[in-house]
């Protein structure tokens, strides 16, 4: 996915517009799993993520000559970034909003069995691919074919089955992705718009740190989650939202992390609100998430500006 999830016209008010509205600035990265850049057609894992964010935060405060930014990262972005903030690959962050997921990835129940079983590992060093594409095509092959009518029986709750390909295969692929009720029917029928090439060495890493609940780099080494790093790295304010119906993440995935960053730390820099009758990514695409979701945002951001952002300077 790229930074159109967060632009879409096919909402009628993004968190972006909501952000101009108040007088931010807002600046967009793609790291190199965005479908619009060359490097997401290569293999990658978790830590070289993190590379990304990284420069597009010193980017930002190079261009803005400010010392700290607001960052808000979603699910992949949100584990990346706090890789990155936690080993001091990333600096400049005065505020995060991190979204559905923390240092403690914990798969919901799809996810969990998928994991169990290996299929990601099965897909790369048996079936010899690199890639799953989501979206569906008129040339799709045979067994292209038979997995779109597999997917279809992929286990979701009775008032979340639809007759698109595309969302079944996005649900295989990440579990599911929103509460149907929560989004637009265009948004719905237009989704293969934003899903496209799944990256099997980024999955792969992603479900080793799920079954293990906790972040570590691609070869196992535990460099990122440490008493020692968290002390040093993570004294600044931090809001975890989540949705409260999440299948992708279950909802310790956050609270795993706001303990941590409680029990080293102490409570006055952390947050964390769940959000009732939201899954993951409708937590941002819904049609309410303008009075159920944005505030939440805009509270934190507005409570913790000394930490971030332009300073006046008065002479």
């Amino acid at each position: 996915m790229s930074h159109e999830t967060w632009t879409t016209s096919l909402l009628e008010h993004t968190i972006v517009d909501e952000l101009l509205d108040k007088n931010y600035d807002v600046w967009l990265i793609d790291y190199r799993l965005s479908p619009l850049n060359k490097a997401s057609k290569e293999q990658h894992t978790l830590d070289s993520i993190r590379l990304d964010i990284a420069a597009g935060v010193k980017k930002i405060c190079t261009e803005t000559k400010v010392e700290n930014i607001a960052v808000i990262a979603h699910c992949v972005g949100s584990i990346a970034t706090f890789m990155g903030l936690l080993d001091g690959t990333i600096t400049g962050v005065g505020t995060f909003i991190a979204s559905q997921v923390g240092m403690n990835p914990e798969f919901g129940a799809f996810n969990k069995t998928k994991s169990y079983f290996g299929l990601a590992w099965i897909w790369k060093y048996v079936l010899r691919q690199d890639f799953f594409d989501v979206r569906t095509s008129k040339k799709s092959d045979l067994l292209d074919k038979l997995f779109d009518q597999l997917f279809r029986f992929v286990p979701v709750g009775v008032n979340q089955v639809c007759s698109s390909a595309v969302c079944h295969r996005a649900t295989f692929c990440y579990g599911l992705l929103y509460q149907h009720e929560n989004i637009n029917q265009q948004l719905h029928d237009h989704a293969f718009e934003f899903f496209r090439y799944v990256n099997i060495t980024t999955m792969l890493h992603l479900m080793k740190i799920g079954m293990k609940k906790k972040i570590f780099d691609y070869n196992g080494k535990n460099v990122y989650l440490t008493k020692e790093n968290v002390e040093k790295n993570l004294k600044f304010p931090i809001l975890f939202i989540h949705g409260e119906k999440n299948s992708v993440f279950n909802l310790q995935s956050t609270k795993k992390s706001y303990d941590i960053l409680l029990e080293v730390n102490g409570p006055d820099l952390y947050k964390r609100r769940t959000i009732p009758n939201y899954g993951h990514l409708d937590c941002w695409w819904g049609r309410n998430s303008l009075y159920d979701v944005f505030p939440h945002v805009l509270g934190h951001l507005d409570d913790t500006k000394d930490s971030f952002g332009y300073k006046t300077t008065i002479s």
